[in-house]
């Protein structure tokens, strides 16, 4: 069966997820997804990479397929208007996820090739987890959000955390460094800027003196009145990596391997985190304790937003930890423009509304369920449109892809 053709989100700032519509709470369980997709190729890694290394620029299309054999996706500038006249050979990817974990060839106007995504093979290779395991991990932390406050998603980075903690030390940052070989610069930043949150959240940063390199990329960021806080920029609060800067979102890092020194640290020095991440159930406490505290967010000069952005801002990171359980009848870009008394509202609505959720952090799901484990539906329909331009609708009891408009 011939894969679908699929557009891969390309932008950057587009990577981050909409915010969720209101809706009537209706919840539903994984197994009510059904999915058709035709079977994913799995080619072995190692042999494709050094396959990779014969493709050189100029080659022809044709002499690219007898190397690398065809590409499970190819996007061009009339799919998306980045591209500019180039074309993308994309391998790795499937009928549900563009992101290519292989790697991607480009070529230019004339057909030949511009440039290839080729890093060389980086540490721990032989540690990494057997393909099949392997792929769904590179896409979710494909998923990882933006590190700026407006569209910071905490639920996201604890998901990564917590599928790479059971695989051990090693295997863990073998994958990451996988991710930091495939992921392309211009389209990823966001996934290659959020590993940084990942390993400050993943590793107990306490279990050692040694000073914690920055990953942060681009000029040094102001760590006034966070001097202590050796997580910086996170302040990890009843197991939920917080966010306190509030303008990272727009800081991408080279082509070439990003901040080694900083990975290198966890390497050598870095302890995992004895258990996985499980979040507070008391979520009304977490929005107390946030709303009192003067942590939220700054600037990257140490200038504190006004008091009612940085209520918001939390609120925001609250609600999208929350989202698989309790969605707001408003949109969370609303929020940036309550003040006064209609944000005092608001705060008090979502804190009392959390406060008598019957919910439980289920590790198997990672994010909150009610009881028997469902979500809302919102939540299952987010997931199953993750790295995809196709959306899933429910008609008679059962989910059907079809195309975005």
């Amino acid at each position: 069966m011939i894969h679908p053709l699929l557009i891969w989100l390309v932008a950057a700032c587009e990577l981050s997820a909409p915010p969720m519509p209101s809706e009537t709470p209706q919840t539903s369980s994984a197994q009510e997804i059904i999915v058709n997709v035709p079977p994913e190729i799995l080619r072995d890694r190692r042999a494709w990479c050094e396959a990779l290394e014969h493709v050189t620029e100029g080659m022809l299309m044709a002499d690219v397929e007898a190397i690398l054999g065809r590409p499970d996706l190819i996007l061009s500038s009339e799919r998306s208007r980045y591209l500019e006249g180039r074309v993308l050979w994309c391998y790795g990817t499937n009928a549900l996820d563009e992101f290519p974990t292989l790697g991607m060839v480009t070529f230019d106007q004339q057909s030949r090739v511009s440039s290839v995504d080729r890093k060389g093979l980086w540490p721990l290779f032989d540690r990494l987890p057997p393909e099949r395991k392997l792929r769904p991990l590179l896409r979710l932390i494909n998923q990882l959000p933006h590190l700026g406050a407006e569209h910071y998603d905490p639920l996201n980075v604890i998901q990564v955390v917590n599928a790479l903690q059971p695989l051990g030390k090693e295997t863990a940052l073998a994958v990451i460094f996988e991710y930091l070989r495939v992921s392309p610069a211009f389209l990823c930043s966001a996934g290659r800027i959020g590993t940084g949150a990942v390993c400050l959240t993943l590793f107990d940063i306490s279990a050692t003196d040694l000073p914690v390199p920055t990953f942060i990329p681009g000029p040094p960021v102001s760590q006034k009145g966070f001097e202590d806080l050796r997580t910086f920029p996170f302040l990890i609060q009843e197991d939920v990596p917080f966010l306190v800067l509030n303008d990272l979102g727009g800081r991408s890092w080279p082509a070439a391997r990003p901040r080694e020194q900083f990975f290198n640290y966890f390497l050598e020095n870095g302890h995992l985190r004895r258990r996985p991440l499980q979040p507070s159930l008391d979520l009304a406490r977490i929005l107390d304790d946030i709303k009192g505290s003067q942590k939220w967010p700054i600037r990257d000069g140490g200038i504190a937003l006004e008091e009612d952005i940085r209520k918001a801002y939390a609120l925001k990171h609250v609600l999208r930890l929350v989202r698989s359980v309790y969605v707001p009848d408003y949109a969370l870009d609303d929020l940036k423009w309550s003040q006064g008394k209609e944000f005092e509202k608001r705060w008090n609505e979502a804190a009392a509304a959390l406060a008598k959720l019957n919910v439980h952090w289920s590790p198997a799901r990672n994010c909150f369920t009610f009881e028997g484990g469902s979500v809302l539906t919102s939540y299952d329909r987010e997931a199953a449109n993750r790295g995809t331009y196709y959306q899933w609708v429910k008609e008679g009891g059962a989910w059907r892809r079809v195309g975005r408009p």
